[in-house]
């Protein structure tokens, strides 16, 4: 129990601002890369307030394009200058380009069939580093996801992913 009270202390004591926190930046542009049949793309993140981020993914995977929207929740870690962990959540739409085709996609857990589409909801939660004196901003997350496709079948994975944004 001691040491259970002292991690609860320890995570508060290194995640809560000792004053009020400021955004990092306003706007971020950059890439994602991810496991393999994962999300990996173009990504754009900007703060609406001091504390939450809205994300949004366009990615790339075996012969299919997702779209993900994300509301992220930033906290300050270590109250080292720069470095955020967040979480959040949001919506994600796939789709499989190959028509007239089967495809057993396992690296997305599930099957698409005649170019068929993907719904599914995300979870995020990861680690920001903006560098301060420079417009650069390196993020590494894990974003599971679960999804139906348009076939009825359901699936989903982790989709961890390292970013790297221009940000201003």
């Amino acid at each position: 129990m001691k040491r259970f009270l002292f991690l609860i202390g320890f995570f508060v004591g290194v995640t809560i601002p000792a004053e009020a926190q400021v955004a990092p930046y306003s706007i971020a542009f950059g890439l994602r890369a991810g496991e393999t049949g994962q999300m990996c793309g173009g990504t754009v993140k900007g703060f609406v307030t001091n504390s939450l981020a809205l994300e949004g993914m366009f990615g790339y995977w075996h012969k299919g394009l997702t779209v993900t929207a994300l509301a992220e929740v930033h906290y300050p870690l270590f109250r080292v200058r720069g470095l955020n962990w967040y979480f959040g959540g949001g919506l994600h739409v796939a789709g499989q380009t190959g028509y007239g085709r089967w495809y057993d996609v396992q690296d997305r857990g599930t099957i698409y069939q005649n170019g068929g589409m993907g719904f599914g909801m995300d979870g995020i939660v990861g680690v920001e580093f903006k560098i301060p004196v420079a417009p650069v901003a390196f993020s590494v997350d894990f974003k599971p996801y679960t999804e139906i496709n348009s076939h009825g079948q359901l699936g989903g994975g982790l989709d961890p992913g390292l970013s790297v944004k221009l940000a201003f």
